[in-house]
Formats: structure tokens, sequence, C-alpha cells
């Protein structure tokens, strides 16, 4: 049977979901993600701690990055958050000032922190270089970098495979912390 609820969820009706669905080994974290989770930020204030009481679990956000303000209202609930810098030459966007700072607060809370980077052949070098100096400020959480391809493997051939290199050479020893990076083709 169906149960109908009205949207948004109230408080202690999702709390009586989570606690139905926390079952001992069967999960490790909770992920927040959206949308934008932080534009849900007042939301969360109230949530988190209870989230943390009632299941003792792992709390991640998945973040744009671009609301350090909101961000510092629940940082002390969360165990790990992760960033996607959407790169100009990619999106258009130029939030630098902001992602540099909501990083900047990860790094004061010594809280595990990542950032994603969404990249192109038209990425410009010099927002890698301000991309790599803004995430080393967490440097005391070095990991290694991935490259993630949207491209299948052969799909791009030789010119996949040099851009990728080329990439590599480029950001080796510039990323001193844990960055993804997802090549858009």
């Amino acid at each position: 049977m169906k149960e109908d609820r009205t949207n948004p969820v109230s408080l202690p009706l999702l709390l009586e979901w989570v606690e139905r669905l926390n079952r001992p080994g069967l999960h490790d974290s909770i992920s927040l993600t959206g949308g934008e989770p932080l534009l849900q930020a007042p939301f969360l204030v109230e949530f988190l701690p209870q989230l943390r009481e009632l299941t003792g679990l792992h709390l991640y956000l998945e973040t744009g990055g671009h609301r350090p303000e909101q961000l510092a209202t629940i940082l002390a609930y969360l165990d790990s958050v992760g960033m996607d810098i959407n790169l100009p030459s990619v999106s258009g966007e130029n939030s630098w000032q902001d992602r540099g700072n909501l990083l900047q607060l990860c790094c004061d809370s010594q809280i595990e922190v990542f950032v994603k980077l969404i990249i192109s052949i038209t990425t410009n070098p010099t927002e890698l270089e301000w991309a790599a100096a803004a995430s080393n400020q967490c440097a005391s959480y070095p990991k290694p970098i991935r490259l993630v391809s949207s491209s299948k493997e052969g799909a791009g051939g030789r010119e996949q495979g040099s851009f990728s290199l080329k990439l590599k050479t480029l950001v080796r020893g510039k990323f001193n912390c844990s960055v993804i990076f997802a090549v858009l083709r």
C-alpha cells in the first residue's frame, strides 16, 4: 500500500524513515546530494545532529561549492565534503572566490574534502593552475588524482589518449589533494 505524503516531508517523518532503514552493518555512510543540498541549510541544521545521533554513520555532502556561508552552518555535523569546481572554459561560471572560501572552511575544520573538475580540450591551463592552488589548501589530505573520461575506451582514439597524456603532464605535481577529473569530449 502506497503512503501519500506531502512535500516537503516533515523532520519527524524523515527521521522515522531513516530509523526504519538503518540496519547494523547494512550502511556505512549517508550521502547528502542534490540539486544543491546547501539550499536546504536551515533544514540541515535541524536534521543533521539528529541524523548523527540516530545512525552514528559517516555523513558526506556533495556540493557545487558556491555556498560557503551555508556550509559553515552545518560543517560541524559532516565527515566529508565533495565539491565541484566548474571551470569557466567548460561551464561559463565564475565562482572562484566562493569555491576557494568553501575549501578553506573545510580545511580549517580538518574535514575530509575532495574536488571534482570537469575539463575539455578547450580548458585553459591557467584555470587548472587556479584549481590546483585552491585545492592545495587542503594538502594535509594527499590522495591520488583520478582521471575519468566520458569517452568509451578507444572511442577517442589517439586524440583522446594524447589529450589525456597532455592533461596528466600539465597537472602532475600541481595537486596535492584528492582530485577527480572528468573529461568532456
